[in-house]
């Protein structure tokens, strides 16, 4: 690399050749967050040249010694689902197994659960009946989850006007944490979600359901997820950890996938014909869920890829190949879980 690029590639929107986007894409963003989360950590950072080749980038941190002599083995704050009684929720979320699961999972702690399939049906259920919290997804037909947020936050009724609302996004973008809230959103949470933390969630904006003797579960901090290694082409292993390893939950979210994403991918190829680019991105955006559930790990930056250019109309031969990528794959996946049933 020349040396009068070396420190001009860390800035922001640059990149050293602009051949490079023409070709590759990209923001030219990365080498300056990582010189930003470096720089405030009082870190340096900076590239040398390979001498086979190429360029080799180096950062250096100090931290203090911990005066720990051992990590505490288990810090897990056991939850008790039922400490919140009945709760009604309203769900708005166009994903068949997103909905399935997230059933499942909250009529299990004795919650009661409507399920509204836009954002527009979401406020009108809203002014229909009462809910205690709302599960509003971020990209909805219709009606976007803000747009409808901001129409319940106008309400005349000030009850209705202040119910709870966590936004589910499958972008998990944390830049957009302030979107969300300032368009009256209480929180947010990423999908494909863990169940302590949503009802970890749930609890903190709803303490007046808390029971007294409830303890600590307003102090169990964020899991991250665990790395398993993935089946070749899926893993079911999100699934079997909501469903306790309920073999009738599993069949249902197996027959539901198999029954829903044929529809979908058909749905998307038949749009990418038709060059309707919105409705591409659309449907990416909504498959894109299930593939992270799923742990499909060919598709998820094939996905994310489809659904930003199609949206933006660029890359559009790119896209076409995503979009059959994702129908082949997919439709392998239903053909495994079909023959899981079957068995």
């Amino acid at each position: 690399m020349p040396a009068d690029k070396k420190d001009l590639i860390f800035e922001g929107f640059t990149q050293a050749y602009s051949s490079i986007t023409r070709k590759y894409g990209g923001t030219g963003l990365g080498l300056s967050i990582c010189k930003n989360l470096v720089e405030r950590q009082g870190g340096d950072i900076w590239v040398e040249d390979n001498p086979e080749g190429g360029s080799i980038f180096h950062f250096m941190i100090t931290y203090p010694k911990s005066e720990v002599d051992q990590l505490p083995e288990d810090e897990t704050v056991d939850i008790d689902f039922g400490s919140l009684g009945a709760v009604k929720v309203l769900l708005a979320e166009d994903n068949e197994v997103n909905v399935f699961l997230a059933q499942a999972i909250m009529e299990e702690w004795g919650f009661q659960l409507d399920v509204a399939v836009n954002g527009l049906e979401a406020v009108e259920m809203v002014q229909q009946s009462e809910y205690d919290i709302i599960l509003m997804d971020i990209q909805m037909p219709e009606l976007s989850g803000i747009d409808a947020t901001l129409q319940i936050r106008a309400m005349a009724d000030e009850q209705k006007a202040g119910i709870p609302i966590i936004a589910l996004t499958a972008n998990a973008l944390k830049g957009d944490a302030e979107k969300y809230l300032s368009a009256g959103m209480n929180d947010y949470l990423s999908k494909p979600f863990e169940a302590e933390v949503l009802y970890t969630k749930i609890a903190s904006l709803l303490p007046e359901k808390r029971k007294s003797d409830q303890v600590g579960v307003a102090a169990i901090a964020t899991q991250q997820e665990e790395t398993a290694p993935a089946e070749p082409l899926y893993s079911m292993e999100v699934i079997q950890k909501m469903s306790h390893n309920n073999e009738a939950f599993m069949n249902r979210a197996r027959q539901l996938f198999a029954d829903t994403i044929p529809v979908t991918v058909q749905d998307m190829h038949k749009a990418m014909e038709q060059e309707d680019w919105k409705m591409v991105s659309a449907l990416a955006h909504k498959v894109k869920s299930t593939i992270d559930t799923m742990k499909i790990e060919s598709l998820k930056e094939v996905v994310r890829f489809v659904e930003a250019n199609a949206k933006q109309e660029t890359n559009l031969v790119e896209v076409r190949a995503g979009v059959s990528k994702i129908r082949e794959v997919m439709l392998k996946v239903v053909d495994a879980i079909s023959a899981e049933i079957s068995s």
